[in-house]
């Protein structure tokens, strides 16, 4: 029962390459059907630490309470999920798409919030639109064959030109479907403001906005996870 319990924790770390640890909790409380404060699951994670399996790591990720964990496998537990899934790991390196690890973290959260309405999430790669411009989303995934871009912001002291620019941007790119999850309500009303006051979009164009701290951790539906919908 142990050894399967583990295997499901080497799963669920190695889909993913890097997991909180709020989310693994939850995954494996769903999993055993328990809560996802039960001993039983704090055990398990502190099981495969101790078999160095995963490695934890302290973040910087601005939320009250107890700062989540950011869990990644070990060279023991990627050689282990090789073996058990024939497949390597899911490689994830925030560091070289220059993303801090406070915004790496979010963007697990927001990764976390469309797997659970059956979304897969995919490598992002710069999608090129042009001769002279590029972009990289923070998310791309896809559900049903359709693919999407998300992008995830967090408060900053970004200028409204730059700000402007950067939406019109992420509008071009994903031709009018925008998929945006906010830190918190400030971000996510800021993100609002712009979009209509500057008139980003033209007709038919749809943003979806999650405001991270407010919307629920386990959705059931997808539109459980947008706190707000802004049609053009």
């Amino acid at each position: 029962k142990s050894s399967e319990r583990l295997q499901f924790l080497i799963k669920a770390v190695g889909e993913r390459g890097e997991i909180l640890s709020p989310d693994l909790g939850r995954a494996i409380a769903e999993q055993l059907n328990i809560n996802p404060r039960s001993g039983s699951v704090i055990d398990l994670i502190a099981e495969a630490e101790t078999l160095w399996l995963i490695t934890l790591k302290e973040t910087d990720i601005r939320q009250p309470g107890v700062k989540p964990k950011m869990i990644m496998l070990t060279n023991l537990g990627a050689f282990a999920y090789e073996k058990l899934f024939s497949r390597p790991p899911r490689s994830v390196d925030h560091a070289a798409e220059h993303k801090t690890e406070s915004h790496a973290a979010l963007i697990m959260q927001a990764e976390e919030l469309l797997r659970r309405v059956g979304y897969e999430i995919l490598d992002s790669f710069e999608i090129k639109q042009g001769q002279a411009h590029t972009f990289q989303p923070d998310i791309t995934a896809r559900k049903n064959g359709h693919t999407i871009y998300a992008e995830v912001e967090r408060e900053g002291t970004k200028a409204r030109q730059d700000a402007e620019a950067k939406w019109r941007n992420f509008r071009n790119f994903s031709n009018g479907e925008m998929y945006i999850f906010g830190e918190n309500g400030i971000v996510a009303q800021e993100v609002l403001r712009i979009l209509t006051s500057s008139h980003i979009g033209y007709a038919g164009d749809v943003a979806r906005i999650c405001n991270m701290s407010k919307t629920t951790k386990s959705p059931k539906e997808e539109y459980e996870i947008w706190t707000k919908t802004v049609k053009s």
